[in-house]
């Protein structure tokens, strides 16, 4: 049953790893979010517009959970 497992999860590996990436490049962005910042207070639809993306990232990170925790491995945020 082990070995099961093990070789379940390496399969998993890449699938995890673009996950990471994808998380990477998404928290590197979050320098350009703080520039707008004035203008997130001043326009309504721009602020609605960022908060769609957050929810976007937020999704990603939710389903990404359900799905690896189906096969057997925990992200731990």
């Amino acid at each position: 049953m082990s070995s099961f497992r093990i070789k379940f999860a390496s399969g998993h590996v890449p699938a995890l790893n673009e996950l990471l990436d994808c998380l990477e490049k998404i928290g590197n962005s979050f320098p350009v979010f703080d520039k707008f910042r004035p203008l997130l207070r001043t326009e309504p639809s721009l602020g609605r517009f960022v908060s769609r993306i957050f929810e976007d990232i937020l999704q990603l990170l939710a389903t990404a959970m359900v799905v690896f925790r189906k096969h057997g491995m925990h992200i731990h945020l």
